[in-house]
């Protein structure tokens, strides 16, 4: 695969300013996880996700955000963390559907009629982290036609990606994820409300952000032949601490069922 060498052959450059492009994605009763069984949860009021990338902003905006610094003794930083105020309140973050195939995904569903009940698989086969994506937005800057050392051409996009995780604490009430790899959850649904609402399940994360240690990564990825795209990837984290899972309808914003802390 010969990588396009697009910092030296960048010709034609097309629309610099093209139309943004954003990938963003906005469900009690008896609930069970991995086997057991977790508290009827009340029905809810319709509730719709808190904004990640307006939470990241004021936590980076209160002065208080960072790692520790090389000119920053220790008792500093602590001291700087100490001194958050905002660990107390309670954010609810829909964890957005990433369209993988079901070994790769965020989380699944999948209706069991003889059970009459929800499967829900949270961690894909092959990755299980203690960081959870919320939320992944695609700018398109423009296209260039880029031209290797070969001679080939390729129309080369522009991007920037701007993604959002939270880190679970490992002091977190609620244990998301095991030695053992994915978790399981279940609940009771009709098969008619299943099939009319499966593809608008959504899962969120519920809980409180326990220091201000918001942390940002930028890495670029460079075109190739098989790739012809130019992505600047911001990577923004901010600490969490898991006190609920639960599942939401994005269409109405309704919680169908809720996994608390135990």
């Amino acid at each position: 695969m010969q990588r396009i060498a697009c910092l030296f052959f960048c010709l034609l450059p097309l629309c610099a300013h093209a139309q943004a492009v954003q990938k963003d994605t906005k469900a009690t009763t008896a609930a069970k996880k991995n086997g057991s069984t977790a508290p009827v949860a009340t029905p809810a009021k319709a509730m719709f996700s808190d904004n990640i990338v307006a939470v990241f902003r004021a936590v980076q905006a209160s002065g208080l955000a960072g790692a520790k610094s090389e000119f920053e003794s220790t008792t500093q930083y602590e001291a700087r963390l100490a001194s958050w105020k905002g660990g107390t309140k309670k954010y609810v973050f829909v964890v957005e559907s990433n369209g993988q195939p079901d070994d790769f995904a965020n989380y699944t569903f999948k209706y069991d009629a003889d059970a009459k009940e929800m499967l829900l698989t949270v961690g894909s086969k092959y990755e299980v982290s203690d960081s959870v994506q919320l939320r992944s937005i695609r700018t398109v800057l423009g296209t260039y036609v880029g031209v290797n050392a070969f001679g080939v051409k390729k129309l080369i996009t522009r991007m920037v990606e701007e993604t959002y995780y939270v880190k679970l604490s490992p002091s977190s009430p609620f244990h998301l994820f095991t030695w053992a790899g994915p978790s399981w959850f279940s609940w009771g649904m009709d098969p008619a409300a299943a099939r009319a609402n499966k593809e608008s399940l959504r899962i969120a994360v519920v809980g409180t952000v326990p220091s201000p240690e918001a942390t940002e990564e930028k890495s670029p990825a460079e075109p190739t032949i098989n790739r012809p795209r130019q992505v600047l990837v911001y990577s923004r984290t901010l600490p969490f601490s898991l006190e609920e899972l639960r599942v939401i309808n994005s269409r109405t914003g309704a919680t169908v069922a809720s996994f608390p802390s135990r």
